[in-house]
C-alpha cells in the first residue's frame, strides 16, 4: 500500500489514526535504519512520511533503493534460500549542503527577479517621463 505524503508539511491524514503512537513531533513515521516502521518487520516507510531525513525527492529516491533491496532480502530469507542481513541506510550529509545550496539559489533567483523587475519599471518610468518632457507645452 502506498500513501502520498507530499507538501510543505507531511500529509499524514491517511495513516495518522493507525500509526499515531509511531509519529514524531513533525507527524512523520518513526523508522529504523532499514526503513522498517518501529515494531514491524514487514512494514516500511520512506520519503517524506518517514523521520529519516529532510523532505526532498533526492533522499526519497535513495530511500527507495534501500527499501527495495531490503524487501528482496526479506523475501529470500522467507524462502529459506539465504539468511542475509538487511541493508542499513547511512545518512548523507550532503543534505545540509544541498539545503543551503537550494536556499541560496532560490534567494539569488528571487533577488535577481526583483532587481530585473525594479530596473524594468524604472526604465519604463524614465522613458515615459522623458516623452512627457519632449511634448510641446500646449499638449501637456
Amino acid at each position: 500500500m502506498i500513501f502520498v505524503c507530499t507538501g510543505t508539511r507531511v500529509n499524514n491524514k491517511s495513516f495518522a489514526t493507525h500509526f499515531s503512537d509511531l509519529l514524531d513531533d513533525e507527524g512523520r513515521i518513526k523508522v529504523n535504519a532499514h526503513f522498517q516502521v518501529e515494531g514491524f518487520d514487514n512494514v516500511f516507510a520512506l520519503g517524506d512520511c518517514c523521520n529519516m531525513e529532510q523532505k526532498m525527492a533526492y533522499f526519497a529516491a535513495k530511500h527507495g533503493s534501500v527499501v527495495s533491496r531490503n524487501i528482496q532480502i526479506l523475501q529470500a530469507n522467507d524462502t529459506g534460500n539465504k539468511n542475509k542481513p538487511l541493508v542499513s541506510y547511512t545518512r548523507t550529509y550532503i543534505s545540509l549542503f544541498f539545503s543551503l545550496f537550494l536556499f541560496f539559489l532560490s534567494l539569488s533567483l528571487s533577488l535577481s527577479l526583483f532587481l530585473s523587475l525594479f530596473l524594468s519599471l524604472s526604465l519604463i518610468h524614465n522613458t515615459h517621463k522623458n516623452k512627457i518632457k519632449q511634448q510641446p507645452e500646449f499638449i501637456r
